[in-house]
Protein backbone atom coordinates (compact mmCIF):
# COMPACT_ATOMS: atom_id res chain seq x y z
CA UNK A 1 0.00 0.00 0.00
CA UNK A 2 1.44 3.17 -1.19
CA UNK A 3 1.68 6.25 2.45
CA UNK A 4 -0.17 9.22 1.10
CA UNK A 5 2.27 12.41 1.32
CA UNK A 6 1.03 15.02 4.03
CA UNK A 7 1.51 18.37 2.50
CA UNK A 8 1.76 21.45 4.66
CA UNK A 9 -1.21 23.96 4.10
CA UNK A 10 -0.44 26.84 2.19
CA UNK A 11 -0.56 28.99 4.99
CA UNK A 12 2.06 27.17 7.38
CA UNK A 13 4.40 27.56 4.37
CA UNK A 14 3.67 31.14 4.30
CA UNK A 15 4.13 31.10 7.87
CA UNK A 16 7.37 29.28 7.67
CA UNK A 17 8.45 31.43 5.04
CA UNK A 18 8.23 34.68 7.03
CA UNK A 19 9.55 33.50 9.98
CA UNK A 20 12.63 31.96 8.31
CA UNK A 21 13.06 35.41 6.80
CA UNK A 22 12.81 37.59 10.12
CA UNK A 23 15.26 35.06 11.62
CA UNK A 24 17.79 35.98 8.75
CA UNK A 25 16.69 39.83 9.44
CA UNK A 26 17.42 39.85 12.90
CA UNK A 27 20.79 37.93 12.65
CA UNK A 28 21.72 40.68 9.97
CA UNK A 29 21.12 43.65 11.88
CA UNK A 30 22.74 41.99 14.71
CA UNK A 31 25.75 41.24 13.13
CA UNK A 32 25.93 45.07 11.87
CA UNK A 33 25.16 46.46 15.45
CA UNK A 34 27.86 44.25 17.00
CA UNK A 35 30.23 45.71 14.43
CA UNK A 36 29.02 49.12 14.69
CA UNK A 37 30.19 48.73 18.99
CA UNK A 38 32.93 46.72 18.83
CA UNK A 39 34.48 49.53 16.50
CA UNK A 40 33.15 52.32 18.34
CA UNK A 41 33.79 51.24 22.23
CA UNK A 42 36.27 48.77 21.39
CA UNK A 43 36.05 44.76 22.17
CA UNK A 44 36.63 45.42 25.79
CA UNK A 45 34.02 48.35 25.95
CA UNK A 46 31.23 46.57 23.90
CA UNK A 47 28.72 44.58 25.76
CA UNK A 48 25.77 42.28 24.58
CA UNK A 49 23.14 44.98 25.72
CA UNK A 50 24.36 48.08 24.05
CA UNK A 51 24.76 45.43 20.81
CA UNK A 52 21.18 44.36 21.27
CA UNK A 53 20.00 47.52 21.83
CA UNK A 54 21.46 48.69 18.62
CA UNK A 55 19.73 45.67 16.81
CA UNK A 56 16.30 46.75 18.31
CA UNK A 57 16.01 42.97 19.49
CA UNK A 58 15.19 42.07 23.18
CA UNK A 59 18.63 40.72 25.10
CA UNK A 60 17.09 37.21 25.52
CA UNK A 61 16.62 37.13 21.60
CA UNK A 62 20.26 38.03 21.12
CA UNK A 63 21.80 34.77 22.70
CA UNK A 64 19.50 32.33 20.51
CA UNK A 65 22.28 33.54 17.94
CA UNK A 66 24.92 34.35 20.13
CA UNK A 67 25.87 32.88 23.47
CA UNK A 68 28.50 35.04 24.64
CA UNK A 69 30.29 38.44 23.15
CA UNK A 70 32.91 36.87 21.95
CA UNK A 71 30.14 34.80 19.81
CA UNK A 72 29.08 38.09 18.37
CA UNK A 73 32.45 39.01 17.37
CA UNK A 74 32.88 35.57 15.73
CA UNK A 75 28.99 36.19 14.07
CA UNK A 76 31.01 39.41 12.87
CA UNK A 77 33.71 37.36 10.53
CA UNK A 78 32.60 33.86 9.75
CA UNK A 79 30.04 34.67 7.48
CA UNK A 80 32.77 36.88 4.98
CA UNK A 81 35.51 34.40 6.26
CA UNK A 82 33.66 30.82 5.73
CA UNK A 83 32.83 32.10 1.84
CA UNK A 84 36.09 33.46 1.18
CA UNK A 85 37.85 30.32 2.27
CA UNK A 86 35.66 28.18 0.67
CA UNK A 87 36.20 29.97 -2.69
CA UNK A 88 40.17 29.66 -2.16
CA UNK A 89 40.31 26.00 -2.08
CA UNK A 90 37.90 25.55 -4.93
CA UNK A 91 40.22 27.75 -6.92
CA UNK A 92 43.54 25.63 -5.82
CA UNK A 93 45.60 24.59 -9.07
CA UNK A 94 46.93 21.85 -8.42
CA UNK A 95 49.48 22.44 -11.40
CA UNK A 96 51.31 25.51 -9.70
CA UNK A 97 53.91 26.06 -7.00
CA UNK A 98 53.22 24.24 -3.91
CA UNK A 99 54.16 27.39 -1.98
CA UNK A 100 51.58 29.18 -4.09
CA UNK A 101 48.70 27.23 -3.27
CA UNK A 102 49.45 27.54 0.02
CA UNK A 103 49.19 31.33 0.07
CA UNK A 104 46.37 31.02 -2.46
CA UNK A 105 44.40 29.69 0.74
CA UNK A 106 45.75 32.71 2.98
CA UNK A 107 45.89 35.49 0.88
CA UNK A 108 41.63 36.68 1.04
CA UNK A 109 42.21 36.46 4.49
CA UNK A 110 44.80 38.56 4.80
CA UNK A 111 43.09 41.04 2.18
CA UNK A 112 40.07 41.11 4.67
CA UNK A 113 41.41 42.12 7.66
CA UNK A 114 43.21 44.40 5.52
CA UNK A 115 40.09 45.98 5.37
CA UNK A 116 39.05 45.32 8.39
CA UNK A 117 41.88 45.39 11.00
CA UNK A 118 40.35 46.55 14.50
CA UNK A 119 37.73 43.82 14.29
CA UNK A 120 40.83 41.60 12.67
CA UNK A 121 43.02 42.16 15.47
CA UNK A 122 40.97 40.82 18.21
CA UNK A 123 39.09 38.19 16.07
CA UNK A 124 42.92 36.59 15.42
CA UNK A 125 43.38 36.56 19.21
CA UNK A 126 40.39 35.04 19.87
CA UNK A 127 40.55 32.46 17.25
CA UNK A 128 44.11 31.60 18.51
CA UNK A 129 42.58 31.19 22.29
CA UNK A 130 40.12 28.61 20.88
CA UNK A 131 43.13 26.23 20.78
CA UNK A 132 43.10 25.14 24.44
CA UNK A 133 38.82 25.24 25.11
CA UNK A 134 37.30 22.16 24.90
CA UNK A 135 34.28 21.82 21.68
CA UNK A 136 31.11 21.15 24.11
CA UNK A 137 32.03 25.15 25.75
CA UNK A 138 31.71 26.62 22.62
CA UNK A 139 29.11 28.80 20.79
CA UNK A 140 27.46 28.06 17.61
CA UNK A 141 29.46 31.19 15.92
CA UNK A 142 33.31 29.73 17.96
CA UNK A 143 32.23 26.18 16.40
CA UNK A 144 32.20 27.39 13.12
CA UNK A 145 35.66 29.18 13.21
CA UNK A 146 37.00 25.04 14.45
CA UNK A 147 35.24 24.25 11.67
CA UNK A 148 36.75 26.44 9.09
CA UNK A 149 39.90 26.18 10.98
CA UNK A 150 39.99 22.24 10.42
CA UNK A 151 38.47 22.78 7.12
CA UNK A 152 41.96 24.80 5.96
CA UNK A 153 44.37 22.22 7.55
CA UNK A 154 42.83 19.78 5.47
CA UNK A 155 43.24 21.76 2.41
CA UNK A 156 47.37 22.50 3.50
CA UNK A 157 47.58 18.46 4.35
CA UNK A 158 46.25 17.81 1.08
CA UNK A 159 48.09 20.29 -1.20
CA UNK A 160 51.52 18.80 0.52
CA UNK A 161 50.17 15.05 -0.01
CA UNK A 162 49.40 15.40 -3.76
CA UNK A 163 52.93 17.40 -3.69
CA UNK A 164 54.59 14.30 -2.62
CA UNK A 165 52.98 11.92 -4.53
CA UNK A 166 54.26 14.10 -7.41
CA UNK A 167 57.57 13.96 -6.32
CA UNK A 168 57.65 17.67 -5.81
CA UNK A 169 58.50 16.96 -2.01
CA UNK A 170 60.71 14.79 -0.34
CA UNK A 171 59.81 14.77 3.17
CA UNK A 172 58.47 11.51 5.40
CA UNK A 173 56.00 13.63 7.48
CA UNK A 174 52.60 13.10 6.81
CA UNK A 175 50.52 16.08 4.62
CA UNK A 176 48.48 16.22 8.36
CA UNK A 177 51.57 16.90 10.56
CA UNK A 178 53.27 19.54 8.41
CA UNK A 179 49.81 21.20 7.83
CA UNK A 180 49.80 21.73 11.37
CA UNK A 181 53.02 23.61 11.55
CA UNK A 182 52.29 25.76 8.53
CA UNK A 183 48.76 26.80 10.31
CA UNK A 184 50.56 27.84 13.25
CA UNK A 185 53.13 29.89 11.59
CA UNK A 186 50.05 31.27 9.40
CA UNK A 187 48.84 32.32 13.28
CA UNK A 188 52.26 34.00 14.22
CA UNK A 189 52.88 35.32 11.43
CA UNK A 190 49.06 37.08 10.62
CA UNK A 191 49.17 38.32 14.69
CA UNK A 192 52.45 40.04 13.83
CA UNK A 193 51.31 41.83 10.88
CA UNK A 194 47.63 42.50 12.41
CA UNK A 195 50.30 44.88 14.90
CA UNK A 196 51.04 47.27 12.38
CA UNK A 197 49.20 50.80 12.49
CA UNK A 198 48.46 50.44 8.96
CA UNK A 199 48.96 46.24 7.89
CA UNK A 200 49.10 45.86 4.08
CA UNK A 201 47.85 42.27 3.15
CA UNK A 202 51.24 41.97 0.63
CA UNK A 203 53.51 42.70 3.52
CA UNK A 204 51.37 40.03 5.06
CA UNK A 205 51.16 37.50 2.51
CA UNK A 206 54.96 38.24 1.94
CA UNK A 207 56.08 37.47 5.75
CA UNK A 208 53.69 33.78 5.40
CA UNK A 209 55.97 33.55 2.03
CA UNK A 210 59.25 33.95 4.17
CA UNK A 211 58.43 31.59 6.53
CA UNK A 212 56.81 28.91 4.36
CA UNK A 213 59.59 29.02 1.86
CA UNK A 214 62.38 28.12 4.90
CA UNK A 215 60.11 25.12 5.81
CA UNK A 216 60.26 23.99 2.44
CA UNK A 217 64.05 24.73 2.01
CA UNK A 218 65.09 23.26 5.51
CA UNK A 219 67.85 24.05 7.64
CA UNK A 220 70.02 21.41 6.72
CA UNK A 221 73.72 22.70 5.87
CA UNK A 222 75.25 23.76 2.33
CA UNK A 223 76.04 21.60 -0.27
Amino acid sequence: MSRLKLEKPHSTLIEEGLRARGKRERRRRLREAARKVFLERGYEGATTREIAARAEIAIGTLFIYATEKRDLLFLVLNDDLDEMVDTAIRGLIPEQPVIDQLLGIFRPIYKYFERNPVIGRVGIYEIFLLQVEQPEMLGPEARRVVERREKIRSALAEIIDRAKQAGRLSTREPGSAIAQLLLWLHWCNVQAWLSAKSPKSEAGLKGLHRVYLTVMNGLGPKG
